[in-house]
């Protein structure tokens, strides 16, 4: 008979030669294995126990009793990943990144990303997460092992996604863009571009200067929509562009000296990071912040509520986006068939703070 793949987990990974009795005397977790060899039965007998295994499989009333007051006792569980491998109803879902730094992915895929696996996990589903750095130069891989779908981050080009949709793996692309046989959740960048832009003009601001993201950002939906959401602006209402708009390696220095040279009186960054050193040059400058310069960025992070002055931002619908990211994996896992090709965008809000006020006086 060959070991199960409960077996082969403990005996790969967690069995370390360890004395059982000594490990639950510390406190620490059993492997299937020393559960076993504790209670002198078969890994595969506690394993189907575990399983509510009942072909081909008889173990008495007493047995079973024994082996989940010691797994309760030991706190034992087992990997999912091998789980997923043997389930008949696999309840896996893959997260696969382009960078092996979360940190890389910014606040909006963060919280959206805390929102969704808490759903998924209220709802019986397990995760994990994978890396793939060279991502965005090849495509995203499929999974070595068996997972019931995808959650995909920050996808910037369909292409990317090739393996995924060969396989016919279910796979939501947040934050991002899709392929022909997936579903994307996005935040809504025309609308949120647009109410920034609106809010400045309402304080009478009519020279608004935008500052991009950096070039890592350069084929992401959003610094794309954004520039051309400020570009829309100021054309619809026949304003002057400010010439710095666009993504460029320029020190953030250099830019706020570019915007100002052209009279700017407010400046919109696509990031806190930007707009942080937009404050900070502006202080030395002796460019007073809001008297003389207003600032807005986008998402509303801590540090955005504790800058000096505190920013006023657009907040990114992370968490509607992240809520919406649950429904639809779980929905595809449900019915593979049941969603192709769809968009969702989600429109945040202005939230107001001391970095803005109407332009000075000429």
């Amino acid at each position: 008979m060959q070991k199960s793949d409960f077996c082969r987990e403990s005996d790969s990974f967690l069995n370390c030669g360890r004395n059982p009795i000594s490990a639950l005397c510390k406190g620490e977790a059993m492997t299937l294995a020393e559960i076993a060899r504790e209670l002198k039965v078969s890994p595969s007998t506690v394993s189907r126990v575990l399983n509510g295994y009942s072909k081909n499989f008889g173990a008495n009333p007493e047995m079973r009793a024994r082996i989940l007051e010691m797994v309760e006792k030991t706190g034992y569980r087992p990997n999912p990943v091998f789980r997923s491998i043997r389930a008949k109803k696999n309840r896996q879902i893959a997260f696969s990144f382009y960078s092996r730094s979360l940190r890389q992915n910014g606040e909006t895929v963060d919280r959206a990303l805390d929102e969704a696996t808490r759903i998924l996990e209220e709802n019986g589903f397990t995760f994990h997460y994978l890396f793939h750095p060279r991502a965005r130069v090849e495509c995203y891989p499929v999974p070595e092992w068996k997972v019931a779908g995808m959650v995909i981050p920050d996808v910037i080009d369909p292409a990317m996604l090739r393996l995924i949709e060969e396989h016919r793996c279910p796979y939501v692309a947040l934050n991002g863009v899709c392929g022909e046989a997936g579903s994307a959740v996005m935040s809504d960048e025309p609308a949120n571009i647009r109410m920034v832009m609106e809010y400045l003009y309402r304080l009478g601001h009519r020279r608004i200067a935008y500052l991009n993201s950096p070039p890592v950002m350069e084929r992401h939906h959003s610094g794309i929509e954004r520039e051309q959401g400020y570009l829309d602006f100021l054309n619809a209402r026949r304003l002057p562009v400010i010439d710095g708009y666009g993504i460029t390696p320029l020190p953030v220095a250099e830019q706020f000296e570019l915007v100002r040279r052209q009279g700017a009186t407010a400046i919109v960054t696509f990031q806190l990071e930007i707009a942080v050193e937009v404050l900070e040059t502006a202080w030395r400058r002796g460019v007073k912040v809001p008297r003389e310069l207003s600032v807005v960025t986008f998402d509303d992070s801590w540090h955005a509520r504790h800058t000096i002055p505190p920013l006023t931002c657009c907040k990114i619908a992370a968490n509607e986006m992240g809520k919406e990211t649950a429904r639809l994996i779980m929905a595809k896992v449900a019915d593979p068939e049941a969603y192709k090709t769809e968009m969702f965008r989600f429109a945040g809000e202005v939230i107001e703070r001391e970095s803005t006020a109407p332009p000075p006086k000429a």
